[in-house]
C-alpha cells in the first residue's frame, strides 16, 4: 500500500511541478518583462511556505502537549478501574478528566 501511494503522490507532484514550470516558461516567452516578477513571486512563495510549515509544526506540538495529560488520565482510569470503583474515586477522575479536556479545548477557541 505504501509503495503504491508513494508512486501516486510522486507522479502527481512531478506532473504539477512540470505544469507550473511550463506555464511560467510560456508566460516568460510571451511577456518577457514578467520574468523578474515570477522570480520574486517564487522566492516569496518559498518563504511563505517555510513559515506555514513551521507554524503547522508548532501547532501540532502544542496540540500533542495538550492532549498528553488527557490520554494519560484515560490510561490511568482504564488500568485502575476496579480500584477506582472500590475506593469511590470516580468523581475525582471525572473532574480531572473534565479539567484536562477543557485545557485541550482551549487550543480550539
Amino acid at each position: 500500500l505504501f509503495d503504491l501511494r508513494l508512486a501516486e503522490q510522486a507522479d502527481v507532484f512531478l506532473q504539477f511541478t512540470g505544469t507550473i514550470f511550463a506555464l511560467a516558461a510560456s508566460i516568460c516567452v510571451v511577456v518577457p518583462h514578467v520574468a523578474p516578477a515570477l522570480l520574486i513571486a517564487g522566492v516569496l512563495f518559498y518563504y511563505q511556505y517555510t513559515a506555514v510549515d513551521r507554524s503547522n509544526r508548532e501547532i501540532k506540538r502544542l496540540a500533542n502537549n495538550a492532549m498528553s495529560p488527557v490520554l494519560t488520565n484515560m490510561g490511568e482510569t482504564v488500568r485502575a478501574r476496579l480500584l477506582i470503583r472500590t475506593m469511590g474515586y470516580e468523581g475525582f477522575f471525572f473532574d480531572r478528566h473534565c479539567r484536562l479536556a477543557d485545557g485541550f479545548n482551549r487550543l480550539n477557541y
